[in-house]
């Protein structure tokens, strides 16, 4: 204990003014005349001025634990978008089931349907689900079987939404539907 005074007291009255350990020894070795306080001199000067191989050492353990941080923080962050990714886009799938569904509820096949036929329809949508128009994209080539795709959306009128509203903008605002023979059972 008394060491430790005797080293702190030392320290605190000699004023370091160079930076280096060489210095901080001499300066405080000044009129020193114990082997114990010069020892202690020595153990606070290292203490104060760190050798540069172990301040680089410690700064490049900072430096690698400060990398590692950053790399598990951005794999968190891709893990989390992945997530949210696969969570919308299963939300998405949901509801265009759920729109096609009740499409089909309301389409009735004309007699001239052939396997292979395809019609594409967009239809715009309103947040609400209501729908504000639907033009066909691709044609059938067949005016019976593109004009009983137009009626089957125009029946429906309205679908549930999610109340998303960036969702909505990016996957709901146009939707494509497509109308295939093979979809409905005979």
């Amino acid at each position: 204990m008394t060491r430790l005074l005797l080293t702190l007291l030392l320290v605190a009255f000699v004023p370091l003014t160079a930076a280096d350990y060489a210095s901080c020894i001499l300066e405080n070795m000044k009129g020193v005349r114990s082997d114990v306080a010069a020892e202690e001199i020595i153990e606070a000067c290292r203490n104060k001025h760190p050798s540069l191989k172990a301040l680089a050492e410690k700064q490049a353990k900072e430096l690698l634990a400060a990398e590692q941080a950053k790399e598990r923080l951005n794999e968190l962050i891709a893990r989390s978008r992945r997530q949210e990714v696969a969570e919308v886009s299963e939300k998405v799938s949901s509801y265009m089931a759920m729109i096609q569904r009740k499409i089909m509820e309301n389409w009735s096949r004309p007699s001239t349907a052939r396997n292979g036929m395809e019609a594409e329809l967009e239809a715009r949508l309103l947040p609400s689900g209501e729908i504000t128009s639907v033009r066909i994209v691709k044609g059938s080539g067949s005016r019976a079987f593109d004009d009983s795709a137009l009626l089957a959306v125009e029946k429906v009128r309205k679908f549930d939404l999610p109340e998303d509203a960036g969702l909505y903008e990016r996957k709901f605002k146009r939707i494509r539907l497509h109308f295939r023979p093979e979809d409905l059972p005979l």
